[in-house]
């Protein structure tokens, strides 16, 4: 999969059937807003879980857009290259190994940072959830972008605003589950939703029971030695080369982060051998 390439298709044309699955990330809201150390870090942090995500991503599904924190992606029912009984045991063969990923990836960060912010001492409460939705789009080129519209668009993420009362799961509407094939042994529960324009919407939710605890398994030292100095220096990068991002920065969020960024080049110096002595000493005391 390369989401950087789009498919070659016309600006406008019939809408396709499509398979649409949001991941989204939850969690951090509090502790984004809370100061701008912990805000800088979160913005780090949730990168690397997103880009966790990208990568286990195969065909037949393809990133659409990054959302913050959540990923939107979609499979084309009509794709030559894959038949859509082919491509949807895949996905159903995919969504429940996300979690595991997710987890691990979560228990890693968790265990190489030496950063006591909000952001980095609460990684281990992040939660994935997925929305999956069976529908109809019409792909078209904004600006030089692909972009998937429709009815069935809408619905999709309006679902990830649910009555779900778990934090980590797999949502599935009826056209979703008729258009998979989920693992006979995973237990799920129905649901029924409501959103305004939209007839009740009937949900089949698989619930992962699973909490991304602290693990046992560390990072290599020099995987932790480099986590912690991204978590320092990435933030300052973005502050200074926004462009960088890929993403624009307003005046409010630099002005937000100004105060850190400005310490962070003062203690420069000091804090890069204090991290890396930090670090080893850690590591070595949790094995």
């Amino acid at each position: 999969m390369n989401p950087s390439v789009l498919p070659s298709r016309p600006d406008h044309g019939a809408p396709e059937p499509v398979l649409l699955i949001l991941a989204d990330i939850s969690g951090y809201t509090r502790f984004m807003t809370s100061n701008a150390k912990s805000l800088a870090h979160s913005q780090v942090i949730i990168t690397e879980l997103v880009q966790t995500i990208i990568q286990v991503v195969e065909l037949p599904l393809t990133v659409a857009k990054l959302e913050g924190d959540a990923v939107f992606l979609y499979g084309r029912k009509r794709d030559p290259g894959l038949p859509w009984a082919e491509a949807k045991r895949r996905i159903s063969e995919r969504l429940p190994v996300f979690f595991d990923v997710f987890a691990r990836r979560v228990n890693e960060l968790r265990g190489s940072t030496t950063c006591t912010c909000g952001a980095c001492a609460n990684i281990e409460h992040l939660r994935l959830k997925f929305v999956v939705h069976s529908g109809e789009a019409l792909f078209c080129r904004v600006a030089g972008f692909l972009e998937l519209a429709g009815p069935d668009v809408i619905l999709a993420h309006r679902l990830l605003k649910n009555s779900v009362p778990v934090r980590q799961y797999i949502l599935l509407t009826d056209a979703a589950l008729a258009d998979l094939e989920m693992p006979a042994d995973l237990q799920h529960t129905m649901g029924v939703e409501h959103y305004e324009d939209f007839p009740a919407v009937t949900t089949h939710v698989y619930a992962d029971a699973r909490t991304p605890v602290r693990s046992p398994v560390r990072r290599g030292v020099a995987a932790a030695i480099k986590w912690n100095l991204r978590l320092w220096f990435e933030p300052l990068l973005r502050f200074l080369f926004p462009e960088l991002s890929g993403r624009s920065s307003g005046g409010g969020a630099r002005v937000s982060g100004a105060g850190f960024v400005i310490l962070s080049i003062l203690l420069t110096p000091i804090y890069v051998p204090v991290c890396v002595l930090f670090t080893v000493v850690s590591q070595a005391a949790r094995r």
